[in-house]
């Protein structure tokens, strides 16, 4: 008999955290502003769907099991108004044993609570100063080049100066330049990171496929703003150059780039 009240708690408590699970994925999805769906009816031939309903309330005894002031709590905080089980997330339970033996566990969290601390997580991820800006990548030969835009303008004369570039220091005659627009940030959501790191992460991740997909040597950088957002992978090569605005207002600044470019001439070139 005591075993069977073991077993009857036990798919109490496994109902109520896959509640609490799905009321955390309901939570995060309604910040997103996403319906869920669910199934209507089951497809033919397709084993028969059990829905998920909400745990009826449970009263347990001291010597069932232990841990039962958690699940009482828990049960408590699904009746609560969600103003009240914001504040009670924002003092979680930590583990820590009494004379006794007993841990004491932290709740799983409802569904309102479930969006608060979705909310916070989002807060301090996002806690810098949102940051705006565009960046031009260029793929060219075996390198990839990027410039900061600063006019929201890419011009045929900058395309054609990297182009140049790129033949100068790569083997052969076609350099396959392709090109592409980076905008920071990534999508005006309310709930979407817009803060500097999360920009350079996202940054890097980009870059990291591209220079993967073109099997490239190393990044340069033109300019130094380019700088403040790219982070260049220590196992390729940067060089960093004059950006193609100012090269193409001073044609003289084209010697500095062409200072550091030369070293990277292929020795097939060179005899």
């Amino acid at each position: 008999m005591r075993g069977t009240c073991h077993n009857n708690l036990m798919d109490e408590i496994e109902h109520q955290k896959l509640w609490a699970t799905e009321q955390r994925r309901r939570g995060i999805l309604a910040l997103l502003e996403v319906q869920p769906l669910s199934a209507r009816a089951n497809p033919p031939g397709a084993r028969e769907a059990r829905p998920l309903n909400p745990p009826p309330e449970i009263q347990l005894s001291s010597d069932v099991a232990m841990g039962n002031d958690a699940t009482v709590l828990a049960t408590e905080q699904a009746e609560r108004p969600t103003s009240a089980v914001r504040q009670t997330s924002t003092r979680p339970f930590t583990a820590a044993a009494d004379g006794s033996g007993k841990t004491e566990t932290q709740p799983d969290m409802t569904p309102g609570a479930a969006i608060a601390d979705v909310a916070g997580d989002e807060n301090s991820a996002a806690s810098g100063a949102p940051v705006v800006f565009q960046l031009l990548i260029v793929e060219a030969g075996a390198w990839l080049w990027l410039e900061q835009i600063e006019d929201n303008l890419i011009r045929r004369e900058q395309l054609q100066l990297v182009e140049g570039m790129a033949r100068s220091i790569s083997q052969g005659g076609a350099v396959n330049l392709r090109h592409h627009q980076f905008d920071w940030p990534l999508a005006n959501h309310a709930h979407l990171p817009k803060d500097a790191e999360s920009a350079k992460q996202s940054v890097a991740g980009q870059l990291r496929r591209l220079a993967r997909e073109r099997k490239a040597l190393g990044m340069i950088l033109m300019g130094p703003s380019c700088s403040e957002w790219v982070s260049v992978p220590p196992a390729l090569t940067q060089l960093n150059i004059p950006s193609t605005l100012s090269m193409l207002e001073k044609p003289l600044r084209k010697r500095e780039a062409w200072q550091v470019l030369k070293a990277q001439i292929p020795p097939a070139l060179k005899d």
